[in-house]
């Protein structure tokens, strides 16, 4: 229900916390928010704002700064305040009211256009 980012992000905490609390390979980072500059930070949000349509995923928003997922999560968050699925829900929770406002279109057509999983989904947001 709340989607393939959401999942992907459940599942890259899950594999840090394991690797970090029940192994001696990574070591706690250093702070990594200064890699992504102001420059970068727009490109991700004007990518992300551009791709709010289609399918995003941490692996391929991260690629515009070469980071794992796990870094460019933690600086993202960091940067914006939240993480980078709740931003990308916030942006299409925001482009689904001015679409609202401006289309005849239905919510559940709406729902699509935005890419939520499903329109009770969308409804419940």
């Amino acid at each position: 229900m709340a989607g393939n980012l959401y999942v992907e992000s459940l599942r890259n905490l899950l594999s840090l916390h394991l690797l970090r609390n029940y192994t001696g390979i990574i070591k706690t980072p250093k702070q990594e928010a200064g890699v992504i500059g102001a420059l970068k930070l727009k490109q991700i949000k004007d990518y992300i704002e551009d791709n709010l349509a289609s399918e995003l995923s941490i692996e391929t928003i991260a690629s515009f700064v070469p980071m794992s997922q796990f870094h460019f999560a933690r600086a993202f968050k960091f940067l914006t305040g939240e993480p980078p699925h709740r931003y990308i829900l916030q942006r299409r929770i925001e482009r689904a009211k001015v679409l609202l406002k401006v289309t005849q279109y239905s919510a559940a057509e709406i729902a699509y256009q935005v890419r939520f999983s499903h329109p009770s989904h969308f409804t419940s947001q």
